[in-house]
């Protein structure tokens, strides 16, 4: 058995060492913050438990995000404020949100209503998102994207790429 956690070294973007994440956790899918000052990362302790940490860069601080879901895949909203991370929904999945600075508990941003979602990313301007879902428990496997258009109210995802083979962003 190989062992799951580990500290995560951060590099600048010539690839020096700028120091590592104070932490020991089975880290996954690390992302920067638009401004470049914090990074938002899933990390569990290898055996299926998950939450969203925030890493600032500048203090070097380490806080956690979420607590008591299995929250997955993190990504910032455009302008840096949220985090939205894929977390358990009823029996499914669903994308949810939390401020950045901690001010408030995690909401439901959006819940496909016929498939599980497994990513989300932002547009830099931050008008539109794309989320990558799975049909869930029917054993099929194929992954499809949708875009939101986030200004409309309520969100609706439409097809942007659809079909027998699996779509990935």
């Amino acid at each position: 058995r190989g062992q799951t956690q580990r500290f995560l070294d951060l590099l600048d973007a010539n690839g020096a060492t700028l120091g590592e994440i104070p932490r020991k956790l089975a880290f996954s899918t690390p992302v920067w913050s638009p401004d470049g000052a914090r990074i938002a990362v899933a990390a569990g302790d290898g055996i299926g438990n998950s939450d969203i940490w925030m890493f600032d860069t500048r203090t070097k601080g380490l806080s956690r995000l979420t607590s008591g879901v299995v929250a997955i895949r993190p990504a910032w909203t455009a302008d840096g404020k949220r985090i939205a991370f894929i977390a358990a929904k009823g029996d499914g999945t669903a994308v949810w949100t939390a401020a950045a600075d901690n001010s408030s508990a995690p909401v439901v941003f959006y819940a496909h209503p016929d498939k599980n979602t497994r990513e989300i990313e932002f547009s830099r301007d931050g008008r539109y998102a794309v989320i990558r879902t799975d049909p869930g428990r029917t054993g099929k496997t194929v992954r499809d994207l949708w875009m939101l258009d986030l200004p409309k109210t309520p969100l609706s995802a439409v097809p942007i790429a659809h079909g027998p083979t699996n779509d990935v962003m």
